[in-house]
């Protein structure tokens, strides 16, 4: 019988805690496919392609690669997925950039007869991007 290897792909996901704050933000992700009851315990229900399934605590939802979503069991998800930092290290890289415009637009300036000061401050920037980068790293 023929094997299948699952395709790597990035998805969004969230857990669904038992707060508020989890609900609130679960529901406001979801959007219009979210709906819930607290009659016998704190089930939320999502649309999915294959219909509505209950969310329990601790589930995690997540968004495929289409926009649907659909639930997870955590031994589940933890099995399949693993976290990946997207927008940390964005944010590092930008920082790491604008430094680099700095001492581009510094380097200039020196060519054009800048001070000994000027010089000594385009070297702290210089170790300032070897900080960051080696942070990315």
């Amino acid at each position: 019988m023929p094997k299948f290897k699952k395709k790597p792909i990035i998805i969004e996901a969230r857990q669904f805690a038992e707060t508020k704050k989890s609900f609130a933000a679960l529901r406001k992700w979801v959007g219009d496919g979210f709906y819930s009851s607290y009659q016998e315990a704190p089930f939320v229900f999502i649309h999915t392609l294959e219909g509505e399934m209950a969310v329990s605590p601790g589930d995690w939802v997540i968004k495929g690669v289409k926009g649907e979503f659909y639930p997870c069991k955590p031994e589940i998800f933890k099995e399949t997925y693993e976290r990946i930092v997207v927008d940390e290290k964005r944010a590092e890289i930008k920082q790491a950039i604008e430094i680099l415009d700095d001492l581009i637009i510094s380097l200039q300036n020196h060519n054009k007869g800048a001070d000994i000061i000027e010089h000594k401050r385009t070297l702290m920037r210089i170790e300032a991007i070897k900080i960051v980068i080696k942070a990315i790293i």
